[in-house]
């Protein structure tokens, strides 16, 4: 059995024993939760601090490449080198989540970030946080402007090694890492013109 097997057992074992259910019978966000209760709230990353939204877009970043690999492992393992993210996965997600606060306003938080093939079999992601502060002179460490895949010395297809990525909304919603995984393997079918590209497409 592998990991990805193992993993959904350990889970599933847990939720028998109650662990992840609360009183409500709801089952408890697998995330951090918001950590700020100010008066007035605008925009729903203001629930969280800076460094609870790194943490947050760490974790959703994490189960979304688990995800994304465990849905090419089952459902399109004959396109492993071809499709872009997995033809260079196990990946590294390096880059800086850029929050402002500025005179009581609060700009959407951005994640600047480039993809780095790793040696290791895990996935990793390294975030560092730019608060206000530090914005007045960041400057983005790679090219922040090609996103399409292309062919690699080895035959297969990889991603860029930069992209950008708005971490708001997805990593707010109900189920992020889902929603990041599902729309990074339908932007790898659509390079392949296996499934049709949307407008609104972005992300890794």
């Amino acid at each position: 059995m592998d990991a990805s097997g193992e993993e959904l057992i350990r889970l599933a074992d847990q939720l028998e024993e109650g662990c992840w259910i609360k009183p409500d019978g709801y089952i408890h966000r697998p995330y951090v939760m918001p950590d700020c209760d100010r008066m007035y709230i605008d925009w729903i990353w203001e629930h969280y601090s800076p460094d609870q939204r790194r943490l947050l877009t760490d974790q959703v970043l994490t189960a979304a490449l688990e995800i994304y690999t465990g849905l090419v492992e089952q459902w399109f393992p004959a396109l492993r080198l071809t499709l872009g993210l997995a033809s260079i996965t196990p990946v590294c997600i390096d880059g800086n989540l850029l929050v402002s606060r500025a005179s009581g306003y609060d700009q959407a938080p951005t994640l600047h970030v480039r993809l780095e093939p790793r040696l290791q079999h895990v996935n990793r992601v390294n975030l560092r946080l730019v608060t206000a502060e530090g914005l007045r002179t960041y400057q983005p460490e790679f090219d922040l402007g090609a996103r399409n895949v292309r062919p690699l010395e080895n035959g297969s297809w990889g991603r860029p090694c930069t992209a950008v990525v708005e971490s708001e909304p997805q990593v707010f919603r109900n189920t992020p890492a889902i929603d990041y995984a599902y729309e990074w393997l339908h932007q790898d079918l659509s390079h392949l013109h296996l499934a049709r590209r949307r407008p609104w497409d972005a992300g890794l």
